[in-house]
């Protein structure tokens, strides 16, 4: 008489949203299942990426003991590293990857994410929060001198040595608002 063994697969997983930058976060969920008829003991599971890391290994996790036609579903926050790369990336997953579980089928480990994720390259984003002129009278042909309070709310720093320029107009009349 055979033994009952665990069999670990992964049903199904999702990741939101589609498009990131370095140090956003991507919520991922995983739906694990035992569907096997015999317990697991705990297990570890990678969460993978061939083109992030030379081994494709983004993190490992450590798993509780599923029961024969027990489900989990389990969800991250995972905050792409700010070194990560841009570009486009595909998602696996592999449950019991360090083999710790004698199963019944050890080649149904692997699940592989649909879609893909676009990691953007992050840039400044230059706002103008507000500016003036001064003096606020003057006649055709003299110098008027305006301020303008300006600011970065990207994610990086402007790179070294760039110049800025501002472009005003002078409209005749009331001002709007």
């Amino acid at each position: 008489m055979e033994r009952p063994q665990p069999d670990l697969v992964i049903r199904g997983g999702r990741f939101s949203p589609d498009t990131r930058k370095p140090g956003e976060i991507v919520t991922l969920s995983v739906d694990m299942v035992n569907i096997g008829n015999g317990p697991s003991q705990g297990f570890s599971a990678d969460f993978l990426s061939p083109e992030a890391s030379s081994n494709g290994l983004l993190w490992k996790r450590q798993f509780e003991p599923l029961g024969p036609g027990e489900t989990r579903t389990y969800d991250w926050r995972y905050v792409l590293p700010r070194g990560f790369t841009p570009g486009t990336y595909h998602f696996g997953f592999r449950i019991d990857s360090n083999d710790q579980v004698e199963e019944s089928n050890e080649n149904n480990n692997s699940f592989d994410f649909p879609g893909t994720l676009t990691v953007e390259r992050p840039l400044p984003d230059l706002v103008i929060r507000g500016g003036s002129f001064s003096p606020d009278t003057r006649k055709p042909g003299e110098m008027v001198r305006y301020t303008v309070d300006m600011s970065n709310v990207g994610s990086v720093p402007t790179p070294a040595g760039v110049q800025f320029a501002l472009q005003a107009f002078i409209v005749e009349g009331n001002r709007p608002g």
